[in-house]
């Protein structure tokens, strides 16, 4: 596909048209820490998002919790990401109803700020997207 550009290193690159923001996905939070720190990025996010999605059973809903960590470079230009699924539920609402997962999704995340403050990142709550520029 003509304009159509991959990026490759130990991360995982969505291929993103010329121009736009590039996001690099990493297999292991030491895989992320390692290609931050190389990138001269000191600021990193860490939070616990759901994510819903419909069965094909209309009336059951799979809800995920997931860790995110990500990173961006002072431009935007690329996001770094590292991603972890924590527990799934199934519920008739798209909305999460574990208990014990929520517990060990907050213990998770104590777990990886702690690795990243160790590694000499600062840890802020919240994540980073991707911002397309009006093209």
């Amino acid at each position: 596909m003509p304009g159509l550009e991959t990026y490759r290193t130990e991360g995982k690159h969505m291929g993103q048209q010329r121009g736009w923001p590039k996001m690099v996905e990493f297999p292991t939070l030491s895989h992320f820490i390692q290609e931050i720190r190389k990138s001269g990025i000191s600021e990193v996010r860490v939070d616990v998002f759901e994510q819903s999605q419909q069965s094909e059973l209309s009336f059951v809903y799979y809800v995920t919790l997931t860790l995110y960590v990500t990173a961006s470079e002072e431009e935007g230009r690329v996001l770094y990401q590292y991603m972890e699924a924590l527990d799934t539920t199934a519920n008739t609402e798209p909305k999460y109803c574990g208990d014990d997962g929520l517990h060990r999704g907050a213990q998770r995340m104590v777990d990886v700020r702690e690795e990243l403050s160790l590694a000499g990142l600062e840890v802020g709550s919240g994540r980073y997207v991707l911002r397309y520029a009006d093209h």
